[in-house]
């Protein structure tokens, strides 16, 4: 695998991935702070040498992604637009959306969300092939970081005045939904 970042940027890019989970720290309510302290804890497992940065959709959910009708294959993946390097997983929890909708006051999982997570990530690993704890661990800890950066905020952090959600915000119900599951 190429590398694409020099260590300034992949400093720079953890510095911002704490930035953001200080930020979700100091202003989301204690019942996520565990989670927030497994991320932090596990940040380091991103910026390993060997490790990838590769091109993450900022945006991945169901609307973007485009699928074969007759064969369930994807066809392709549109909206590149917010495209960013970063670790390797920051971007699988899109997987987590497609997996339920949001009412206005609740997240609903599919009623085989479980059986289709566990498809989803076996024949992730099967195709894949062997991986190491260390990247594998990786893989899960950039997959929350992105649910926390995706659906912990009024906005995307990286905009101004981004602030963390409050429980009165109506998206609060993904990010408990997604992060706390």
């Amino acid at each position: 695998t190429g590398d694409w970042s020099s260590d300034v940027c992949s400093s720079d890019l953890s510095s911002d991935l704490t930035r953001i989970l200080d930020q979700l720290s100091n202003g989301l309510p204690e019942r996520f702070q565990p989670k927030l302290d497994e991320v932090r804890q596990g940040l380091p497992l991103l910026f390993r040498t060997d490790y990838p940065m590769v091109i993450n959709h900022d945006d991945l959910l169901e609307m973007n992604i485009h699928v074969d009708e007759g064969t369930g294959g994807i066809t392709g993946i549109v909206d590149w637009a917010d495209a960013k390097i970063a670790p390797f997983g920051t971007s699988l929890g899109g997987l987590e959306a497609i997996l339920g909708v949001q009412t206005s006051s609740r997240w609903l999982f599919h009623p085989d969300h479980n059986y289709l997570r566990t498809q989803f990530w076996n024949t992730f690993y099967e195709v894949i092939g062997y991986l190491s704890d260390d990247d594998r661990r990786a893989i899960e800890v950039g997959r929350i970081f992105g649910l926390f950066r995706t659906y912990g905020f009024d906005r995307r952090p990286e905009k101004d005045n981004a602030a963390p959600l409050e429980e009165e915000d109506q998206e609060f119900v993904c990010l408990e939904a997604l992060c706390l599951r």
